[in-house]
């Protein structure tokens, strides 16, 4: 049995959803007899007789894909032509409660193109409650499932609980965390820790309290100790200096860096394109002050860009306050 509390999320869900939506009666209705779908309209909910979709493709349809809609969703994942109704619709469902449209869905198929392939409804209500909790509401939570789909898929109770509650043992929680998720989710799969990392984090002497250090944190535990090794090795040689001295100026970045960590965590909030990410990090903290803000800034409508404005600000701060750094050295 599922507390009310439960079932009250499951509620909000309902209530802000896109009128891409099964009835939950008529579904009932349904499975009770031919084990079919409901389907989303509500005029077509009211009649007597529901027609049974024949195939995978005829169950899309119902559920409000257009014929663009499946070339997109069957060319990148042919195998769904062949796929069973009765489980699918159950997928489904699970996606309609949570908000998902069919836009929605044919974004996250391309980008998690076995999504509807596997158990999505294994520990769904579980799953639910607890990332409710962490995201803190259900549009946050449609937004997170949207652009990274694999929260569905993977393992919750070997992997999703054990890495938020190692994040949160680290002191990245909250907001901080759902940044990162946003940011990076694959922190979730490849994330690891012991002794050696655990050491490269006090070596840098960044504080919990700093804004790099989320960052840093989730960079090292999705990399190799080897890899970091090496990357720390190159430095040495390129910067002419200690290992120690390169942990300490990777410590001491963050005034320099701060400025355009702070813009990042801006672009991902908006969801503005592009974003800083992990890929082209390194060469968006590289580039010139004038190609960073006509790349990340003033590619943006005028109202957008006057919410941005905040960066120059706390670069000039940034600047007043920084010790002379000459360029990135990665």
């Amino acid at each position: 049995m599922f507390s009310k509390a439960h079932y009250l999320l499951q509620l909000r869900f309902l209530v802000s959803a896109s009128n891409h939506r099964f009835c939950t009666d008529s579904a009932s209705k349904v499975a009770a007899t031919c084990s079919t779908i409901c389907p989303n309209q509500a005029e077509i909910m009211t009649e007597t007789t529901i027609e049974c979709p024949r195939n995978s493709s005829e169950l899309f349809k119902k559920w409000g894909c257009t014929e663009n809609d499946l070339l997109n969703i069957f060319s990148t994942q042919p195998s769904l032509r062949r796929a069973k109704v009765t489980p699918l619709l159950s997928k489904l469902e699970i996606l309609s409660s949570l908000g998902i449209t069919t836009s929605d869905l044919v974004k996250m198929i391309d980008r998690r193109p076995y999504l509807l392939c596997g158990r999505i409804n294994k520990c769904f209500h579980e799953r639910l409650e607890f990332f409710m909790t962490l995201f803190g509401s259900p549009e946050v939570l449609h937004k997170a499932v949207v652009k990274h789909p694999s929260l569905l898929t993977y393992d919750f109770h070997n992997r999703i609980k054990p890495v938020v509650a190692c994040y949160e043992e680290m002191g990245i929680r909250g907001n901080d965390l759902t940044a990162m998720l946003f940011w990076r989710p694959l922190l979730i799969p490849r994330i690891s820790f012991n002794e050696e990392k655990m050491e490269f984090i006090k070596k840098t002497g960044v504080s919990k309290d700093s804004k790099l250090y989320k960052y840093l944190v989730v960079l090292i535990g999705m990399s190799r100790v080897e890899s970091i090794q090496e990357k720390v090795a190159n430095l040495e040689k390129y910067l002419g200096c200690s290992e120690h001295e390169v942990w300490s100026l990777l410590g001491r970045l963050e005034t320099t860096l701060k400025p355009r960590f702070l813009l990042a965590e801006k672009l991902m909030e908006m969801d503005l394109q592009p974003q800083i990410t992990r890929s082209n990090m390194i060469r968006a903290m590289r580039m010139k002050e004038s190609k960073f803000l006509t790349v990340y800034v003033k590619c943006h409508p005028q109202n957008v860009v006057a919410e941005l404005e905040f960066y120059k600000r706390v670069k000039q701060l940034a600047g007043a306050s920084k010790k002379a750094v000459k360029g990135f050295p990665f």
